[in-house]
């Protein structure tokens, strides 16, 4: 039998960060898949060539639903998207965010590290997200199942999504032009450096 030693907290750095412009961060307990895929236009022989833009999508986050500040936030945020008759929507509803990916294993193989100029983070930009559906949590009196948690889970719609990486020394956005300039609008930062 080969006997192996894991590092302690190895849970919170598999998680991942959530950062939606305008909304608390949150760390993320579940997450669906994020497909990112450019259209396709079929041409008349069978053949297909690039539409030239990423398709829009969605996936589901999960939430801890007594963390008071983040569901309330959330539940806000998905108001915005709702119709109030005049009001119409709120035309603020759709935001940018991005999910860092925080690594279970970074420089040598086995061993974490916490802090260092050449690491690189991982991060999933989005931009037109909006909270489109929430489900409420159920309860179950007599369950005697779990740690009784109860979770938020809010299905999130994206128009545009890539995958950037930059260096963990920098702040956050500011490893392309592209994600610096969203990264200002998020902070209204724009200009700095």
């Amino acid at each position: 039998m080969q006997k192996q030693t894991l590092q302690q907290n190895i849970l919170k750095k598999a998680k991942q960060r959530f950062r939606v412009a305008g909304l608390p961060e949150v760390v993320i307990t579940q997450r669906g898949t994020i497909d990112v895929a450019v259209g396709a236009i079929e041409l008349p022989d069978g053949t297909k060539v690039t539409g030239g833009r990423v398709e829009p999508g969605e996936f589901t986050v999960t939430l801890h639903f007594s963390d008071d500040l983040s569901r309330d936030s959330y539940l806000d945020w998905f108001e915005q998207a709702v119709d109030k008759g005049a009001g119409g929507v709120d035309p603020n509803y759709k935001r940018s965010a991005e999910i860092e990916f925080l690594r279970a294993f970074t420089g040598k193989p086995g061993q974490f590290a916490e802090s260092g100029d050449d690491l690189k983070s991982v991060f999933a930009d989005l931009e037109g997200v909006w909270c489109m559906k929430y489900t409420i949590p159920d309860a179950d009196i007599d369950s005697t199942d779990g740690d009784g948690a109860s979770m938020l889970e809010c299905t999130i719609s994206y128009d545009d999504a890539r995958v950037v990486t930059r260096s963990a020394s920098r702040g956050v956005g500011e490893g392309s032009l592209r994600t610096q300039n969203r990264f200002d609008r998020m902070t209204g930062r724009a200009g700095v450096v």
